[in-house]
């Protein structure tokens, strides 16, 4: 990492913009900062100790906005949380574990996996020629192209859109290559002509990026080129952008089959390079193996000291949203995909196809449901999820469902994390990450209340059922509630230490809250005396709560997949179910519950992209079942308990929600960004989800509503 000399650590002068951490300072009660490894106009980012995991060292990238005007300021914070959002759902050895993000006092904070090592950008400087040997070139290539191919093969395709030698980290023991700094990167759009904005690197950005084509994975095959360009000629392309000599004409000896590929990852027009980042590394694969003899020995040599890429460890545990969040948000493990043996299945299959290998296994031997009893809370065993599947052929009366937008609100300029429908359906509330809460008619959209009183991005939204007493929870640590008719503030909540990540009301006057201080607390929401602390295990963050149907039993699901009952007149807990990877058997952090409303069943929604459903009415585990490839952020029931509106990534769906099976019935993807909240009306006929920053407000038709 980068070396600060004492003249770097010379305080600044009333320069906050500058450096707004200082050596010393400990962020959010949790990251001791170490030292400052980079600065700009816009933020810093630091090595600091986090206190919560044994003083291990992470990488903390801050963005300030406080000092920009408003709406520089909302794009500013809306970039950052799509950056981080991202990263939460990425899992690969080459690039970065994103543990969480969060907003504190208008500056955002992304918390990650820190790399000792240089920046290939420091490696090439110190260099001589600024050039390396060609067998650490193709090396550091090959591994670039295994990362590339895991993004461009994931089901909509990221494009980096920034590879350069400042963006390419080398891990100083491992050997490791990582991707840093997701800033600019996006999905591709099938059907878009061009990007939206035009960015990248001059030297290393490929011509479509500014402003002719839409990036596709070609764009990063370019970036690529000329980065290995550099790296064996010393050449630096930003002198001498779109202009690339033959690598022959710097250094004879290089090898011609390089040299060709090389030329045509840089061509002008992106039809004429490579056909995919895989095609490229069978190409440099193939070149470093018949390299001469004493290449390959100082290669094979060096490599004896690497430590080998690790195994995946189960699904990081990622926060909802959750840069976060990731981050983590929140997550998930690691997966090196490009140099798996062909004779392995991927885990995305295997996760997919799983319900109904499984579903086929248990119908031969006559099985038609699994009733597992619910862990009794004091019990150590972690019960491993099961999938239980009728065959479909069982399934011969689907319900129909016709939904048609009705409505797409566009009153926030930050990505909206939370919905929620008023009990009459008379109001709509929803935060985003810029800490604004806005509460409107969901027919008309127009706006009846709005606050900004928040410090930080909303995490979670409440009705007082039958009321208008709205609640807002938040990463700033507090919980406001709001009187939306009389659009009066009513109090504060500030109970919890750190981030609130979920709040929840219930019929007879209490609202639930649980925070990232593992602590889930029952209070008044007149007074907001509390009345019960449920639980109090600091560094196991609480993620989600759910009243059920009968007012007097609490579900809350934290980050290690434990589902706890609790009984709230005694405040003690009556059972848990542990959630764990249907292959791994890892704990998956579960980041949604709802209770059906007829209180038969809560529903939970994993990191793993399961949902598992939990029967009260026999005390069984029903089972789970893998329904996205991505984390399932938010669920939620419609009013008959038979059907299950899910978000994950930019899709939205509903399912069929049996004792036995899930069936899709509807699915919608959303192009203007991630869907990570949605919520049903109780009278059934509308539906809510986000879209970046828009809101959608939906009209559904069902014969299973009837």
């Amino acid at each position: 990492m980068l070396q600060l000399g004492p003249q770097t650590l010379a305080e600044p002068v009333d320069s906050r913009s500058l450096v707004p951490l200082w050596p010393g300072t400990v962020l959010r009660e949790r990251y001791h900062i170490l030292r400052i490894l980079g600065r700009g106009g816009s933020g810093a980012v630091y090595e600091a100790s986090d206190l919560h995991e044994g003083e291990r060292r992470v990488a903390i990238k801050e963005v300030v906005a406080f000092h920009l005007e408003p709406r520089v300021a909302a794009e500013t914070m809306a970039a950052f949380y799509s950056e981080a959002s991202l990263l939460a759902t990425l899992r690969h050895p080459s690039i970065p574990e994103v543990y969480e993000y969060f907003t504190e006092q208008d500056c955002c904070y992304l918390v990650m996996e820190f790399i000792q090592g240089e920046t290939l950008e420091e490696r090439l400087q110190r260099s001589q020629g600024g050039r390396l040997p060609l067998d650490e070139a193709l090396e550091i290539a090959i591994q670039l192209c295994g990362v590339l191919e895991y993004l461009h093969s994931r089901p909509v395709p990221i494009i980096f859109r920034d590879i350069k030698p400042a963006n390419i980290m080398l891990e100083s023991v491992s050997g490791r290559v990582y991707l840093v700094d997701f800033g600019i990167a996006r999905r591709f759009k099938p059907g878009q002509s061009r990007d939206t904005l035009s960015l990248g690197s001059p030297g290393y950005a490929a011509p479509e990026q500014y402003g002719r084509e839409q990036s596709t994975p070609q764009a990063d095959i370019y970036g690529l080129g000329a980065t290995l360009h550099q790296m064996v000629t010393g050449v630096d392309p930003s002198e001498t952008p779109l202009h690339f000599v033959s690598l022959r004409s710097v250094d004879p000896s290089l090898p011609a089959e390089l040299d060709e590929l090389v030329a045509r990852m840089v061509e002008i027009s992106p039809h004429r390079r490579p056909a995919s980042v895989a095609e490229v590394r069978r190409r440099l694969e193939s070149i470093q193996q018949h390299l001469p003899p004493s290449l390959r020995r100082a290669r094979r040599g060096g490599e004896q000291h690497r430590q080998p890429f690790p195994q995946p460890r189960g699904k990081r545990q990622h926060r909802a949203a959750r840069p976060g969040a990731s981050v983590a948000p929140p997550l998930a493990a690691k997966a090196h995909t490009a140099a798996q043996p062909t004779s392995r299945l991927p885990r995305r299959l295997l996760l997919i196809a799983g319900p109904f290998i499984l579903g086929t296994v248990v119908g031969m031997i006559g099985a038609h449901e699994l009733d597992l009893p619910l862990v009794p809370v004091s019990a150590s065993l972690q019960t491993p999820t099961v999938f239980a599947r009728t065959p479909a052929a069982n399934l011969t009366s689907l319900p129909l469902v016709n939904v048609r937008l009705t409505l797409s609100y566009t009153g926030h300029q930050a990505p909206v994390k939370a919905v929620a429908f008023s009990s009459d359906a008379q109001y709509l509330a929803s935060g985003d990450l810029a800490h604004s809460v806005q509460v409107w008619e969901p027919l008309s959209g127009e706006l009846v209340l709005r606050y900004d009183d928040h410090r930080a991005a909303i995490t979670s939204l409440a009705w007082l059922p039958g009321t208008a007493v709205l609640a807002s929870s938040s990463e700033d640590g507090t919980v406001q509630v709001w009187d939306v008719a009389r659009q009066q503030r009513l109090l504060v909540y500030r109970g919890h230490h750190g981030a609130v990540r979920a709040v929840r009301g219930n019929g007879i006057g209490l609202f639930a809250s649980g925070g990232a201080d593992g602590t889930i607390q029952v209070w008044d929401a007149r007074t907001g005396e509390r009345s019960a602390l449920l639980l109090d295990r600091p560094g196991l963050a609480v993620n989600a709560v759910s009243w059920s149907p009968i007012m007097t039993t609490l579900a809350s699901a934290d980050e290690q997949g434990n589902i706890l009952l609790w009984d709230v007149q005694t405040a003690s807990p009556r059972a848990r179910h542990s959630m764990a990877d249907a292959l791994t058997g890892e704990p998956v952090a579960l980041l949604a519950l709802a209770w059906s409303p007829d209180g038969s069943r809560l529903a939970g929604a994993g990191a793993d992209g399961q949902v598992i459903l939990i029967s009260l009415e026999g005390n069984a585990f029903l089972g789970g079942q893998v329904v996205s490839s991505l984390p399932c952020t938010a669920l939620a029931w419609s009013p008959d308990s038979r059907l299950l509106l899910i978000s994950s990534g930019r899709q939205a769906t509903i399912w069929l929600a049996s004792t036995t099976a899930y069936s899709l019935l509807y699915s919608y993807t959303e192009q203007a960004g991630e869907v990570t909240a949605v919520d049903w009306s109780l009278d059934g006929g509308l539906l809510v989800s986000t879209a970046g920053s828009n809101v959608r407000v939906w009209s559904v038709n069902s014969n299973s509503l009837r």
